[in-house]
């Protein structure tokens, strides 16, 4: 059996377009905190913004000179053994992909 550690990412989002943001992982759901300029957002489509995979979508545009940074939750396998999940979904990402 496959060993699971969650980690806090933080990392500053990059810029697609003024709108459009992306991350590096996939968050754990619902672990997401997004900050423009030190200041938290709130989550959802009639808010500040979403989030889709690896994308936030902002309900605004966002200035290039503003910060847009993220934290979350990470799950991360030790690679051990195969990483197939009970509804049979494989992860991609090990301890080694996430510590360069």
């Amino acid at each position: 059996m496959a060993t699971t550690q969650s980690f806090i990412c933080r990392e500053v989002a990059g810029r697609v377009s003024a709108r459009s943001y992306t991350i590096a992982n996939v968050p754990n759901p619902n672990t997401d905190q997004v900050f423009v300029n030190g200041v938290l957002q709130n989550s959802g489509a009639t808010n500040d913004y979403t989030l889709s995979n690896t994308t936030i979508t902002f309900n605004r545009d966002i200035d290039s000179d503003e910060v847009v940074l993220v934290n979350y939750f990470l799950d991360v396998y030790d690679g051990s053994q195969d990483n197939t999940d009970t509804d049979g979904i494989t992860s991609s990402l090990g301890r080694t992909e996430l510590i360069h």
